[in-house]
């Protein structure tokens, strides 16, 4: 009884786990980092080259490639994207 009771403990950790990084990226989504770079991102890191991201909204594009270094923030992946398709960050949902 005690390892079931341990399993639903850490089950319930981690489905509070992944709720608080869902709930960070939607607010990143919303605000940005307003251009500052964490410390370990000052350092570009490698490059991420042939992103594909399916385009569901808008009929003229249906594909975009994107290439990113792996130190980008969520935002600027974001900005990457919404640049491609002529639009403004806060307007774009991933």
């Amino acid at each position: 009884m005690n390892i079931l009771e341990e399993q639903q403990k850490e089950s319930q950790v981690a489905i509070r786990v992944v709720e608080i990084i869902k709930h960070i990226m939607q607010e990143a989504e919303k605000k940005g980092t307003s251009d500052v770079k964490p410390h370990n991102a000052l350092l570009k890191g490698e490059l991420l080259d042939k992103i594909l991201v399916k385009n569901k909204a808008s009929p003229n594009i249906s594909t975009l490639i994107i290439s990113i270094y792996s130190n980008a923030t969520f935002w600027d992946f974001k900005k990457k994207v919404a640049e491609k398709l002529g639009l403004a960050p806060k307007y774009l949902k991933l």
